[in-house]
């Protein structure tokens, strides 16, 4: 699970390690956990060949939140492997193929398919 509180504050757990405080801003649950703990999900497999598009969310250690997806297809172990090598501590697989992303400024803009949630990275302007 992957939650921001009302004060702002990230946080990755075991769905059933949630507990209820009711101060949840935003919440999504989904998984596995790529990274628990500064380690690769030990489910996880080197040179496994069940690749797919994948996407997460993972928390670096001055609290920001990184979203990733990849391009192409990758395991899960390698792809866990690029949110420990950014030093995130806690980081969990969000979704597969049907993830788009649209980002223009880096040319990466893909408009297709349907969704059924959408996460989205706003700034307030004169503030980020």
């Amino acid at each position: 699970m992957f939650y921001i509180t009302t004060a702002n504050v990230p946080a990755i757990c075991k769905t059933e390690d949630f507990v209820n405080k009711g101060n949840v801003k935003y919440a999504t649950q989904s998984g596995p956990l790529l990274v628990i703990n500064g380690t690769i999900n030990p489910a996880f497999k080197e040179g496994s060949t069940n690749v797919n598009i994948r996407n997460g969310v993972g928390i670096l250690p001055n609290n920001e939140v990184v979203f990733a997806m990849s391009k192409g297809e990758v395991n899960f172990f390698d792809f866990a492997g690029y949110f420990k090598k950014m030093g995130c501590r806690y980081a969990l697989y969000l979704d597969g193929f049907v993830s788009r992303t649209y980002l223009p400024e880096k040319d990466w803009t893909q408009t297709d398919g349907n969704f059924g949630v959408i996460i989205g990275v706003t700034e307030v302007k004169g503030k980020k």
